[in-house]
């Protein structure tokens, strides 16, 4: 899981990968460090990279005024809030 991750998504996130036995079945879980401002391409094909975001313990593709928000924020000369 953890090369998947290395693989597919840039930069590559500061993440965790440890496997788990809940309730009789195993799991593989993923824990990923907390990144504002930082944008990660998903690229699960080739030149197609996806963008998401969490809303309300949720994830969804992000809104292309979420990415531009993120290029603004970034942006030299601009404040981070």
């Amino acid at each position: 899981m953890n090369d998947l991750v290395q693989g597919l998504v840039v930069p590559n996130p500061p993440c965790t990968v440890t496997a788990q036995q809940i309730d009789g079945r195993s799991i593989i879980r993923v824990d990923v460090e907390p990144n504002q401002g930082v944008l990660f391409a998903l690229t699960v094909e080739a030149n197609r990279s996806e963008y998401y975001v969490r809303r309300n313990g949720s994830t969804y593709f992000a809104r292309p005024e979420e990415l531009a928000a993120l290029l603004r924020a970034r942006a030299p000369g601009t404040e981070s809030h």
